[in-house]
């Protein structure tokens, strides 16, 4: 009785350590990934020359689009959809997405779902059958299908939308690398019923979510129609996602205080250092500070004077004998 005990002991204690050891694969839910009323979206976006080699998918990824900067964009506040004076034309939603267009969504616990868009200046969109954007919960290795039907100003469309979650991890940006995310791969075929057109696209899309986050991190689509192929890259601007730790490549470090008014503080790891450069970059990615050291004692704090730089958003790039961390760090007014 006691050799079993023991054994079974032995194979708890195992279980215990492998499960602690496993990494929690991102789960999106209603509460962590819906848009509300008060969140900001700043998109950046741009077309890109040819493919990009980012559609493998797979557990534990790591995607790089650092090198592939776009413009900003599109911006919009979510608002309550009763608070917009087209909310009678979609019952339905309970968001809305206001700017150059008026956007209206349903979120709930179950579903994020496009309702439909009123444009001031061009042809107004109704589903009569809206169109799931996302289901909830959704994990690796999920997946769901689905039917949507509208009409833009005089001419209908119907189609079929299929997303299935295909992989999870790390995705490099132009501004930074965020982690812990769920890419989503999305088919979505539409047909233009009107006579005489009968025209027709498909867009494969891969959109990259992370939970707490209400806006896709990242999306990369490629527009089929006819003989002609758009390839389309889209990303948030950093400051959607917040004031939080970038994830790095090699060494770690402690920055404070965040935000900081004048100076900030790194304290290096507990190793010694034969070369470390400091650079901090703003949001555009232009170098605003630089500064090289020959060698640093392991642990050692040093100061570094940023007062005459603008309050805002910046990214601190440390780089130890070639190891390399990024962070983000905010000047106050």
């Amino acid at each position: 009785m006691k050799q079993h005990r023991i054994s079974f002991l032995l194979v708890l204690v195992s279980y215990t350590v492998i499960a602690s050891l496993a990494v929690a694969q991102p789960v999106l839910t209603g509460a962590n990934s819906n848009p509300v009323a008060g969140d900001f979206l700043d998109n950046h976006q741009g077309l890109l020359s040819g493919p990009a080699a980012i559609t493998f998918g797979g557990a534990g990824q790591t995607w790089d689009m650092s090198a592939y900067y776009a413009s900003p964009f599109f911006f919009a506040n979510v608002v309550a959809a009763s608070s917009t004076p087209y909310s009678a034309l979609f019952p339905a939603a309970n968001i809305a997405f206001t700017g150059n267009e008026w956007d209206y969504y349903l979120c709930s616990a179950t579903e994020f779902t496009n309702v439909g868009t009123y444009h001031s200046n061009a042809a107004e969109t109704f589903y009569s059958d809206y169109q799931k954007v996302l289901v909830f919960p959704f994990a690796y290795g999920n997946s769901f299908t689905d039917s949507f039907a509208l009409v833009r100003d005089t001419t209908y469309s119907h189609g079929n939308v299929t997303a299935n979650a295909d992989g999870y991890g790390g995705i490099a940006l132009p501004w930074g690398s965020v982690s812990n995310c769920l890419r989503v791969h999305t088919v979505i075929s539409e047909v233009d019923s009107t006579p005489l057109t009968l025209a027709s696209f498909q867009m494969d899309q891969y959109t990259w979510y992370k939970p707490g986050v209400h806006f896709p991190i990242c999306t990369y689509s490629i527009f089929e129609s006819g003989p002609d192929t758009l390839y389309l890259w889209q990303y948030l601007d950093s400051s959607v996602i917040g004031v939080e730790e970038i994830s790095g490549t090699a060494t770690d470090f402690s920055v404070g205080p965040n935000p900081f008014e004048s100076e900030i503080r790194l304290t290096t790891p507990e190793r010694n250092a034969k070369k470390i450069t400091v650079v901090v970059c703003d949001i555009t990615g232009q170098t605003v500070f630089r500064k090289e050291e020959d060698y640093l004692v392991a642990g050692l704090s040093n100061s570094y004077d940023l007062e005459l730089l603008s309050p805002g958003l910046y990214f601190l790039t440390l780089t130890i004998d070639g190891l390399q961390t990024v962070k983000k760090i905010i000047k106050q007014s």
